[in-house]
């Protein structure tokens, strides 16, 4: 495939994803949020009853311990079993690793509670999984140290600078021990480190999409899977994508007016609107992001395969062969 023809072919799918979510489905959930809030019918008389049903919000209240009990019962949300008596000491190790990344590392209760409680009301609850990589920074202060010692510190670290430097004079003892002026400096050091960890969250409903004739609960077979969401640039840079604030911008307006309008209305009954963009902070910019599953074949041997594209409005940040859907 040419760069354009994979773009004409991301945006049919994603168009034809994006009018199934946008018709019965998001009408569904809207009302079963409304009804789970116990909001009124809209059809009230003055000096009728008034009484709003709680069907909705019971239903799903109910279910959910003994939903989440299934998964969450015991300290292992997964458990590797040996083939042999050779694999013992592996699988117990991969156990062990795994249920640590689950549930120390990320809050793998909160997780399945989420997940299960978006499937009850909305019908979908979306999990994705990742390698996330973030720059930290570290600050230091150093007080009176003398020039030497610090030009030679930042020569053996240069990730380290210096963000603050304040000169002034200190009496010290000479070669002699006699006492003698010498010029130091009160600093403080920046060092920016980047630490990675696997990352397992769970991601509003309405920013999963599915092709929409799809028909398992499995995402292995789905020729197309996204989870489209609103990124600031400073998010995307922190990606580390190289992205300006006007390929952003150019996103940001990706949606027809009819999903939005959707989009904006579940959001309200959740009660997390969006706050809108601060224009006067270009970092703060913000596009919809584009994570892309699609079965497509891109390479022209006549066999699909599966790749992962993480997209921007029409700006490829990505394009990368994968082995499964990591959602």
């Amino acid at each position: 495939m040419t760069a354009d023809e994979l773009l004409q072919f991301l945006r049919g799918q994603a168009a034809a994803a994006a009018n199934y979510w946008s018709g019965r489905q998001a009408d569904d959930r809207v009302r079963a949020i409304k009804e789970y809030l116990r909001e009124p019918y809209g059809n009230e008389e003055e000096g009728r009853s008034g009484v709003v049903a709680s069907d909705v919000f019971d239903l799903v209240e109910g279910m959910l311990p003994d939903l989440v009990e299934v998964f969450a019962g015991s300290d292992e949300a997964v458990r590797f079993d040996p083939v042999g008596p050779e694999d013992e000491q592996g699988a117990k190790q991969a156990t062990a690793a795994c249920n640590y990344v689950f549930y120390k590392q990320n809050n793998g209760f909160f997780i399945l509670y989420e997940a299960a409680k978006d499937g009850l009301l909305l019908k979908t609850g979306g999990v994705k999984w990742y390698w996330d990589e973030r720059r930290t920074p570290e600050f230091t202060y150093h007080a009176g140290v003398p020039e030497m010692q610090l030009a030679a510190f930042l020569v053996a670290n240069p990730d380290t600078e210096v963000v603050e430097k304040e000169e002034r004079e200190e009496q010290m003892l000479g070669p002699l021990g006699e006492p003698i002026m010498v010029k130091v400096f009160d600093v403080r050091l920046k060092k920016v480190t980047t630490k990675g960890r696997v990352k397992v969250c769970t991601f509003p409903s309405d920013e999963l999409r599915i092709a929409s004739d799809h028909n398992s609960v499995l995402l292995d077979e789905c020729r197309y899977v996204a989870h489209v969401a609103r990124r600031s640039l400073s998010d995307i840079r922190q990606m580390g994508y190289r992205v300006t604030a006007d390929d952003v911008k150019a996103a940001s307006e990706e949606e027809g007016m009819q999903d939005r309008d959707l989009r904006d209305m579940l959001r309200e009954q959740i009660g997390t609107r969006a706050k809108a963009d601060d224009y006067g902070d270009e970092s703060q910019v913000s596009g919809w992001l584009r994570e892309e599953y699609v079965l497509c074949d891109f390479d022209g041997d006549g066999i699909v395969e599966r790749r992962r594209i993480m997209r921007l409005g029409d700006k490829v940040l990505e394009n990368e062969e994968c082995s499964h859907v990591q959602i």
